[in-house]
């Protein structure tokens, strides 16, 4: 499970400053393979869906959490992804 979001931080909606992704939008169910873009002690981020070959428009990044990551307990997510 995926949670995409705005990319606003604590502001609760987009930045505005930011270029936004103005690609596709994912379809809800379907499986993604994507890119690990960072990683946190909650979970890690992922570019499911790419942005422009150029770099002008950002890719599509969500949120995978920790307990979506394995059935099993994971105390550490940077040495369970790598």
């Amino acid at each position: 499970k995926l949670v995409a979001g705005g990319g606003g931080g604590r502001g609760g909606g987009p930045r505005k400053d930011r270029p936004q992704y103005v690609g596709p939008d994912p379809v809800l169910g379907e499986t993604y393979t994507g890119k690990i873009t960072g990683i946190q002690k909650f979970g890690v981020f992922v570019e499911i869906l790419p942005g422009a070959e150029d770099g002008s428009t950002p890719g599509l990044e969500g949120l995978v959490h920790v307990s979506e990551l394995h059935t099993e307990r994971i105390r550490n997510c940077e040495g369970f992804v790598r």
